[in-house]
């Protein structure tokens, strides 16, 4: 998968697992992920309607290895090869995405 494909990704499994997003409803949801030589982690907060958050954090490997392969596309298609070491994700439950590394 190239760079755009697996940040879709990331974000479909993030929103996908209920000990991210709960059983609610929810409007926002705001996750960091670390990437770094000695492994990786994601945590935020899932944010509903009214603004009333919970923490959250992806659970099993799936989203980390994700994070990991879109940090090895992004460091192949960058001109010097730099990785990123931290990223932040805003998805909202109406689509829009924004992502910063």
């Amino acid at each position: 998968m190239n760079k755009d494909e697996l940040l879709h990704a990331l974000c479909r499994r993030l929103i996908e697992d209920k000990e991210v997003v709960g059983e609610g409803v929810w409007s926002k949801l705001v996750m960091v992920g670390n990437v770094a030589a000695g492994g990786a982690s994601m945590c935020g907060f899932c944010f509903d309607a009214n603004g009333d958050w919970q923490a959250a954090a992806p659970r099993g490997g799936d989203a980390l290895d994700l994070l990991r392969a879109l940090r090895e596309a992004m460091a192949s298609a960058d001109a010097a090869g730099k990785a990123w070491v931290s990223g932040l994700l805003k998805i909202g439950a109406d689509g829009r995405v924004s992502a910063e590394f």
